[in-house]
This record gives C-alpha cells, sequence and structure tokens, in this order.
C-alpha cells in the first residue's frame, strides 16, 4: 500500500484479508523508517560524543607532553598525536630500531622545529615491513630511511663494540639486577 490507499481506508475491518495484510506491511514499512531515523541520529551522535572525547583525550595527553623532558612513543601512536606533535615541536626525535621502521613513519614524526633525528639501529639487519608488496618492490618501501641515508653516503657514526650486559642465565642474575637497581634508585619489573 501507499500513503494514498492508506488515507482512504475508513474502517480497517472492513478491509479483506490481503488488504490488511498490504496494510499491516506498510505500518511495520513506516515503523522500520522511524527506527531507522533515530538509529542515523543516535549514530551521529555518537560519531560526535566519540570526536569530541578523543579531542579531550589529545588535550589532555598534549598537556602532559609540554611539560615532559622526554616523550616517548611507537610509530604507531606518533602517527596518531602527529597534529600535537607538530604543536609541541619537539626539536630531538630519537628512533630506535630505525632500520625496521617504513620511511614514512618517521617522516610523520618530524616536525619544522626538529634540529636533530637520531636514528639507532643496526641498517643490515631486518628491513621495514610494508604491507603491500607490489608497492613495496616498485618503490621501495621496504627500505628504511635510515638505510636510504647510509645508501646514499650520508654521514653517520657506526659502534663497532658490542655491549656487554650481564646474562639472564647467570646464577647471580637476580642479585645483580637488584644491586644495579639499588645503586640507581629506580625499579623494574
Amino acid at each position: 500500500m501507499n500513503d494514498t490507499e492508506v488515507s482512504q481506508i475508513r474502517d480497517i475491518w472492513n478491509l479483506s484479508s490481503e488488504n490488511k495484510w498490504r496494510l499491516y506491511r506498510y505500518w511495520i514499512f513506516q515503523y522500520c523508517n522511524i527506527i531507522h531515523r533515530k538509529i542515523d541520529q543516535n549514530e551521529e551522535e555518537f560519531k560526535n560524543a566519540c570526536k569530541a572525547h578523543l579531542e579531550i583525550q589529545m588535550q589532555e595527553d598534549k598537556d602532559i607532553m609540554k611539560h615532559a623532558t622526554v616523550i616517548g612513543m611507537t610509530t604507531t601512536c606518533a602517527a596518531k598525536y602527529q597534529p600535537v606533535l607538530k604543536e609541541l615541536g619537539p626539536r630531538i626525535i630519537v628512533v630506535e630500531e630505525a632500520a625496521e621502521v617504513l620511511e614514512a613513519h618517521v617522516i610523520t614524526t618530524l616536525s619544522k622545529q626538529c634540529e636533530h633525528l637520531i636514528l639507532i639501529g643496526d641498517h643490515q639487519q631486518l628491513k621495514p615491513n610494508p604491507t603491500v608488496y607490489k608497492l613495496a618492490q616498485n618503490f621501495n618501501l621496504d627500505l628504511s630511511l635510515f638505510e636510504r641515508m647510509i645508501k646514499n653516503k650520508l654521514e653517520y657514526n657506526c659502534l663497532q663494540q658490542t655491549a656487554s650486559h650481564a646474562s639472564r642465565n647467570s646464577k647471580n642474575h637476580e642479585n645483580y639486577i637488584s644491586k644495579f637497581v639499588e645503586s640507581r634508585n629506580c625499579s623494574y619489573i
């Protein structure tokens, strides 16, 4: 049934069984439309509330970062906080395991205020892992900024000495760690 047919009905008890079903389906259709509009409205309100919550959370995090001496985060987190990082403008950025980080992830952390980018890692070890293999092959996306800079003969320092550390397998490992921690007034898990 359509709106015109429904408006002409004076007594539903006089309708045929078929027309009663048509009227019923019309009412169900109209009710579903109302429900869908409410769902769309609620969805829009929810999206706006989420956006407002995210903005407040970003502002709180920015206020915390503004007063921090050192800010540490993963490259995924740096992408999420890119607007905050651009506003804060860190002057020094350190990227650990830089040979494994996609060039785009490093670039997004940089701001106009960046004076010093420190890339730490072994460019001959693991490479970045781009998600689209064809793009990686066609555009050298499997090459990190770190490795690209070294291949382009930019000046870099390479540590030749391997760091020595207490073996976890040694009998006095826990004792060694606790003495180390006590001497530096810090805690460990």
